[in-house]
């Protein structure tokens, strides 16, 4: 999975950030990865059973919790007393190095959470 990451983000690292490109590409990967998880392709690594509503209810919140965040700033716009995650974390993503390094993070860190 490492080679396919590595592969994936030096494709799409050139790309600069918060750009309509950038969105694009990480939704389309974020798609991918959730239809592969959902699929059940993935064999499970360990003895855990399956995913119930009660041992996701807190990813869910997690979730839904930073979207509504990121939602709300898009909308109303982002003011420096009310930073949200790409707020903060944007300028750190404007090397292509930094962005590549972030780009196999996330695709394994998400395989890894698949996998689990």
């Amino acid at each position: 999975m490492l080679a396919v990451a590595v592969a994936v983000a030096v494709l799409v690292s050139p790309i600069p950030t918060q750009t309509w490109q950038a969105t694009a590409v990480t939704a389309a990967l974020g798609v991918v990865g959730a239809a592969v998880a959902v699929s059940g392709r993935l064999g499970r690594v360990g003895g855990r059973g399956r995913v119930t509503l009660r041992s996701a209810a807190p990813w869910v919140a997690l979730v839904l919790a930073g979207c509504a965040l990121e939602i709300g700033a898009l909308v109303h716009g982002h003011r420096p007393e009310f930073p949200t995650i790409s707020y903060l974390v944007g300028p750190e993503f404007v090397d292509r190095t930094v962005r590549l390094v972030g780009y196999v993070a996330w695709i394994c860190g998400g395989y890894w959470l698949v996998r689990r």
